[in-house]
């Protein structure tokens, strides 16, 4: 089971509530997700808020630079993996 990701922390959602993620192309799940109501995005909006105003803003631009290109090493070398992912989703 799959939990939202918000401040750094794996949460379930606040309804308890989850929802499964189906392969399409067997109608068989494969996963499952939290079902996230409105409190759990205002949570994860004030959080992403908070990180920018606190610390995002306050980052020299070749900080921050370096944190997307290694945010973006991670999603390089993680692509077949979300490939995969994204393919079953499809059911292709």
């Amino acid at each position: 089971m799959q939990l939202n990701f918000i401040a750094n922390t794996a949460l379930a959602s606040t309804s308890g509530r989850t929802l499964a993620v189906i392969d399409p192309s067997d109608g068989q799940p494969f996963d499952t997700l939290q079902r996230s109501n409105a409190q759990d995005i205002d949570h994860a909006v004030h959080a992403a808020r908070q990180c920018l105003d606190a610390v995002w803003h306050k980052l020299a631009a070749a900080e921050r630079g370096r944190l997307l290109m290694r945010l973006s090493a991670t999603v390089l070398q993680h692509a077949d993996e979300l490939a995969a992912l994204e393919q079953r989703d499809c059911g292709k």
